[in-house]
């Protein structure tokens, strides 16, 4: 007996394997899609995370420039200050007490000189006097540059005057300060 298949099972295997690769495509479809979703996401995180990480270590480092402009003001400062105390140490080095000039310029007076006039200011010394004799003011004169804060001692004037009927020099010394201009 000879039987016949009238259905045609070959179309339908071929069917149906068609449709198992359509599956397994969709199915690789879908995973391929979940793999690039989730890598997209973790990106994104890891892109917000930088992110902040980043405006973290910007709000530090403004932080950290606001410190060290900060520290360079206190150093321009202290260098201003520095300055000013060289300059004020300075000035006390040369600088002479008024008191100890007038004795020093007391204690270089011959016995023949009197003085009538002192005036001082910045860089020079007027002294107005009288004398009895010339070589009286040539010692006071040679007694005034032994002095450590004068020099340049000259004489400016030097004529003949009466003191109360007494026969005098009346004499101008000009003398510079050392160490001032």
């Amino acid at each position: 007996m000879i039987k016949i298949n009238l259905l045609d099972y070959r179309k339908a295997k071929k069917i149906a394997s068609i449709q198992s690769q359509i599956l397994w495509s969709v199915i690789l479809l879908l995973l391929s899609l979940g793999v690039i979703g989730v890598s997209l996401y973790l990106q994104k995180n890891e892109k917000k995370h930088m992110n902040s990480e980043i405006q973290k270590a910007e709000k530090k480092l403004n932080d950290i420039k606001k410190t060290v402009d900060t520290v360079k003001e206190f150093e321009e400062k202290k260098e201003r200050l520095e300055h000013i105390i060289k300059v004020i140490s300075g000035l006390k080095k040369n600088q002479v007490n008024p008191a100890s000039v007038m004795d020093d310029i007391n204690m270089s007076l011959p016995d023949e000189i009197w003085l009538t006039f002192f005036s001082e200011d910045a860089s020079m010394i007027k002294i107005k006097g009288f004398s009895f004799s010339d070589p009286g003011i040539a010692r006071f004169m040679k007694n005034l540059e032994r002095l450590k804060y004068l020099a340049n001692v000259e004489l400016q004037e030097s004529k003949q005057a009466s003191v109360q009927g007494e026969k005098a020099r009346k004499f101008v010394i000009n003398c510079g300060k050392k160490g001032k201009k």
